[in-house]
């Protein structure tokens, strides 16, 4: 048999709002008690400069070869 949870959505909303804004990992136990540790599979930081730097050169491509 499963056990009553002893967090509320509300709650458990809260702790995962406040786990994504400060960058760690939260476990909730069954026993209640709240376990925060660094969050090791943060997504890493993408450099969208290049990008840019292409969508500039294939525009000049397309211009050039008359793809508009």
């Amino acid at each position: 048999m499963t056990e009553k949870l002893r967090f509320t959505r509300a709650q458990i909303r809260c702790v995962a709002s406040i786990a994504r804004t400060e960058g760690v990992g939260v476990k909730l136990n069954p026993d209640g008690s709240i376990v925060v540790f660094p969050d090791v599979h943060k997504p890493e930081t993408v450099d969208e400069s290049d990008d840019k730097d292409l969508d500039r050169e294939l525009a000049a491509f397309e211009a050039k070869h008359g793809y508009n």
